[in-house]
């Protein structure tokens, strides 16, 4: 019983190949590449190869049925599900589009949802601001009462101590004095019918209305443009948001995985999910024809697989489905039989130590010689 898989001299780069006797789970031999010939050379020179386990490469494949052509070839369970699960990312990465539509959709509908945000609490100099309005009101209103039970000005002054000047100003005015400021002018000022044509004409985006004024010499923060075009626009500016945890829409591939697992999905993520997969058929089927095709692999399933086979002829899954009727009869022995690459990926572990205390710097020879003898 072998089991054969790859390792890499460099990941990404250039890989050999490990070969396992799965029965006694020790290696039996390491090989410089991954070519379909090398490995059919190595079967050829060492008959009586009853089983072979492997991933779905095609290049194993072809050297197994050259090299052992009596041989099972059991394709490994764990490569199906992911066969599986890339196949979807697939399918969601061909819906890019409606990702971001149905993301801009659920954030204006949480924002829509979410309870108002509670005032901050006021400053020290806007407290003290309030007491001192408080403190004139309370002042004028016993001066005004005062005024009207008869007493003169100058009985006023005695009794409040305030300016002659200050009580007859406030008995003229009738009401409590306030302060306000100046309308000061603003760098935005020189631009504002630039801003209010473009308003006009559809354009409420602040940061491009702010690059655009930078092109005509203006000088000023995005803020600034930001406060001008909210007060242009009756509303308050769009601050940015408080401190906390963003939400961010997830990947073709992260979605894939979310879909999959059964796990407890962020609230934010579960209405994505359940939003993207309402508004696009083909994920919704993709995505029941992948848990179906894995609940097959778990159970190992035969009948089922030919079942699936018929039904994903042809809907979104069908280059999946494709590529495993090619390699049917390695699928139907997984489905069949208990072996599997596990074991060999254990060993691949070793030859990584190996490497690592040679500081990666070993001919094949050698680190044939210590992964034999270890």
């Amino acid at each position: 019983m072998l089991g054969i898989d790859d390792w890499a001299w460099r990941r990404g780069q250039r890989y050999g190949t490990i070969l396992c006797d799965l029965e006694r789970g020790q290696v039996i031999d390491l090989l410089p590449d991954r070519e379909a010939a090398t490995v059919a050379d190595w079967l050829q020179q060492h008959p009586g190869v009853e089983v072979v386990a492997r991933d779905r490469a095609g290049a194993y494949a072809d050297g197994v049925r050259r090299g052992a052509p009596g041989a099972v070839q059991v394709a490994d369970r764990w490569h199906l599900l992911c066969n599986g699960s890339q196949a979807l990312v697939q399918v969601l990465g061909r819906h890019r589009g409606e990702f971001s539509r149905v993301a801009r959709t659920i954030v204006s509908r949480a924002e829509a949802e979410a309870p108002p945000v509670e005032p901050r609490p006021a400053t020290k100099a806007q407290r003290r601001q309030q007491q001192g309005r408080a403190d004139r009101e309370a002042r004028f209103q016993h001066v005004a009462a005062l005024a009207r039970d008869g007493q003169g000005i100058r009985a006023i002054v005695r009794e409040t101590g305030l300016s002659r000047n200050t009580v007859r100003h406030w008995l003229r005015a009738g009401t409590a004095p306030t302060w306000h400021k100046g309308e000061r002018t603003r760098i935005t000022d020189p631009f504002v019918p630039y801003l209010v044509r473009r308003l006009d004409e559809g354009e409420c985006n602040a940061t491009r209305l702010w690059r655009e004024l930078q092109a005509s010499g203006f000088r000023g923060g995005v803020m600034s443009v930001r406060l001008c075009v909210a007060a242009l626009r009756g509303g308050p500016p769009r601050m940015r948001p408080a401190p906390g945890p963003v939400w961010r829409r997830p990947s073709p591939r992260r979605a894939a995985r979310l879909l999959l697992t059964d796990g407890e999905h962020g609230e934010m993520d579960g209405r994505f999910l359940d939003a993207l997969v309402a508004a696009v058929p083909e994920i919704e089927r993709a995505l029941a024809e992948v848990k179906a095709f894995t609940v097959i692999v778990r159970e190992q399933d035969q009948a089922g697989f030919g079942a699936w086979l018929d039904r994903c002829r042809d809907g979104p899954l069908s280059g999946l489905a494709e590529g495993l009727r090619r390699d049917r009869a390695a699928v139907e022995a997984a489905l069949a039989l208990s072996w599997s690459t596990s074991p060999v990926e254990g060993q691949i572990n070793r030859v990584k130590t190996l490497k690592r205390t040679m500081y990666g710097r070993a001919k094949l020879d050698l680190l044939r010689a210590r992964v034999l003898a270890a």
